[in-house]
């Protein structure tokens, strides 16, 4: 135990074994280096926020996703309700069960598969 005032014994910091690091980090070796591990650091740290911004991220593009399938499902609906008097001009409610039938078939079997 060393008295206020006294002398403290010199270390050698100047070691190159890395043995003696407790932080299981290796020392830098050049100021750009020991820069860039602090910005990792740094960015480690707000892990939240950005994981928050990949939430945010996928739920836009998931979003953006849906949408466009949507629109490109019911534009072909449309297109087909719209068509069904040249199609059939006698028979509009066969045309009408054609084009809904299939997706009726896969609603009512799909918890089955």
């Amino acid at each position: 135990m060393t008295q206020r005032g006294a002398p403290r014994e010199q270390t050698n910091n100047n070691d190159d074994d890395d043995n003696n690091n407790t932080t299981g980090i290796p020392p830098f070796t050049d100021r750009k280096e020991s820069i860039g591990a602090a910005l990792l650091v740094h960015h480690r740290g707000d892990e939240n926020a950005i994981e928050a911004r990949r939430r945010r991220r996928t739920r836009l593009r998931n979003d953006a996703a849906f949408w466009l399938l949507g629109l490109i499902n019911n534009s072909s609906y449309v297109i087909m309700m719209a068509v069904a008097k040249e199609i059939a001009p006698d028979a509009v409610g066969v045309v009408f069960f054609a084009d809904v039938a299939p997706t009726m078939v896969i609603k009512v079997t799909a918890p089955y598969w």
